[in-house]
């Protein structure tokens, strides 16, 4: 959503914080190995909260706007700072794949973009905000000088 903005409205855009942004889950079903896939969904629904129609258009949602990102180059040239997990959930089938593709895909965004810098953050995704929120406020400040 972030890139679309900036791409559509770039005189409005000063600056962009991304915290560890989601990748297209297609490009990782398609790499995953037979049944892998379907073993990583199961898990995951799980452990996701049954709330139904609703979280599925969520995620529905999110695979296509990941898409539509990854295919925006052009961005206002602006400061950019990408904050990175650099764990995954080794429980689930296809971490590896699925932290490849997300460093990929992180590393793929920074480079169509200029002044911007990734900074990889040794934590799960999940617990970013809650257990490194000074190295993203200090990545902010520095932003903002």
């Amino acid at each position: 959503v972030i890139k679309q903005f900036a791409a559509m409205f770039p005189d409005e855009v000063k600056g962009m914080i991304f915290i560890d942004p989601a990748i297209n889950e297609q490009k990782l079903q398609l790499t995953l190995p037979d049944g892998v896939w379907e073993q990583r969904e199961n898990l995951i629904n799980l452990k996701r909260p049954k709330v139904g129609a609703a979280r599925e258009a969520e995620i529905a949602a999110m695979n296509r706007n990941c898409a539509i990102a990854d295919d925006i180059t052009i961005l206002p040239g602006v400061p950019v700072v990408l904050f990175s997990s650099t764990k995954s959930d080794t429980t689930l089938p296809g971490c590896v794949e699925a932290l490849t593709i997300k460093m990929q895909t992180h590393e793929l965004w920074i480079s169509n973009m200029k002044n911007s810098k990734r900074i990889g953050i040794e934590e799960y995704p999940q617990d970013i905000l809650a257990n490194k929120s000074s190295v993203i406020i200090d990545g902010i400040k520095a932003m903002l000088e």
